[in-house]
């Protein structure tokens, strides 16, 4: 199941790298601003490859700009994070968030242009949307939504469900006996671990 997660993650992960691209012309409407973005990033993969460059290296920054990631960081460790020191939470969103891109965007390989039908965006709270996509990869369909968030900076994605399994909630389940066992010192040393291997974490 872990494998599997990692190779649909791989591929749907980056779709989301755009998510707030077209804000300006999409800010009331979630599910075209996905369209268009989703479009954007397509033309980006396929249409203007470049060879000199890796592509996990164009990916990089724009992930960084489209994701909630000390959200997304906050939530994976859940309510151990109210006992973590200021310094603790920056390091620890640092080393999170080095780790999901590299694990995830280094691992994609665009071989194959999916095919993505879009659902019934579905409004979670006056902020907060579900986005469901069916991506077509390889011959096999999966069910991928987004949950994006409406803040002062524009649309952010602070989770992603890859066939109804929660990105937040895997990692969550992986930090927890971590955090049971040394807290917030056995968690950095465990994230900061994984990235000197290559980011194995799932």
């Amino acid at each position: 199941m872990r494998q599997l997660y990692r190779r649909i993650t791989a591929t749907v992960f980056w779709v989301a790298a755009a998510l707030s691209t077209q804000a300006a012309d999409a800010a009331d409407d979630p599910m075209t601003f996905l369209r268009e973005s989703v479009e954007e990033v397509m033309r980006i993969v396929y249409d203007e490859p470049d060879p000199g460059t890796r592509l996990s290296e164009r990916l990089y920054p724009v992930l960084r700009d489209r994701f909630d990631l000390a959200g997304i960081t906050r939530r994976a460790v859940g309510r151990p994070w109210l006992k973590f020191t200021p310094e603790q939470r920056e390091k620890a969103v640092e080393l999170f968030s080095t780790l999901v891109l590299r694990t995830y965007a280094d691992r994609f390989e665009p071989k194959h242009r999916p095919k993505i039908d879009y659902g019934q965006p579905v409004q979670l709270n006056e902020t907060r949307w579900e986005l469901p996509t069916q991506v077509e990869y390889e011959g096999k369909t999966y069910a991928v939504a987004y949950r994006v968030q409406r803040g002062r900076d524009g649309w952010r994605v602070y989770d992603v469900i890859i066939e109804g399994v929660s990105m937040v909630g895997n990692y969550r389940a992986q930090f927890a006996a971590i955090l049971q066992k040394g807290g917030a010192v056995a968690l950095l040393d465990a994230l900061a671990a994984n990235i000197a291997k290559g980011g194995q974490s799932s």
